[in-house]
């Protein structure tokens, strides 16, 4: 099974982006594929507003995609 790593907006509104990001996740899902979004992983452990811990989470995401086999990028959700 392909794996698809998930990007779409987080910052700013993170309730409604979140929610985006499910919504994408269960997109990935319905074609038939896995999905790996970190930004729905990584905030769940590290605090956001350290810029340290921010960065980690960054660079543990990029180091995952290494192991994905597509990047889909989903937009702005909608107003």
């Amino acid at each position: 099974m392909k794996v698809i790593c998930v990007a779409s907006p987080y910052a700013g509104d993170i309730q409604k982006n979140t929610e985006f990001a499910k919504r994408a996740c269960r997109h990935v899902m319905n074609e038939g594929y896995a999905f790996f979004a970190p930004h729905l992983l990584y905030p769940n452990l590290l605090d956001d507003s350290l810029p340290q811990e921010r960065q980690l989470g960054i660079d543990m995401g990029l180091a995952m995609l290494e192991h994905c086999d597509e990047l889909w990028c989903y937009g702005h959700p909608p107003a």
